[in-house]
């Protein structure tokens, strides 16, 4: 498939996915939001297509549960996000690292204050 969006119907056809399976998936995977055309019939991007074949891939093949997949997938857009912040900002660690130091600090603060 090479197309923007694609419909409902292909792209159940495309992954060999009953249409209620889908459905289930969209009320379970808040990463799958539904859109919706001027006809009010669902439309899916390359994004969207490519999510849906990453449940399947975790469901049907590495055999997650529901569970376990939505587990994965935020691990996955973590991990897809800090490699984005690395490219941002190559001294990423370095910022961190100071974050991290003022947080202790606060906490033990904190625990003076609460003693």
């Amino acid at each position: 498939m090479g197309k923007i969006y694609y419909t409902f119907s292909e792209v159940c056809n495309e992954l060999a996915i009953k249409p209620h399976i889908l459905r289930y998936w969209e009320t379970e995977f808040i990463q799958l939001k539904k859109k919706f055309a001027k006809n009010s019939s669902r439309r899916y991007d390359t994004k969207d297509l490519e999510l849906v074949k990453k449940i399947k891939e975790l469901i049907y093949v590495k055999k997650y549960t529901y569970e376990g997949a939505k587990s994965e997938l935020k691990k996955r857009r973590f991990k897809k996000y800090i490699a984005e912040l690395k490219k941002e900002s190559p001294s990423l660690k370095d910022e961190l690292l100071e974050i991290k130091s003022i947080l202790l600090q606060c906490s033990s603060f904190l625990d003076k204050v609460n003693k």
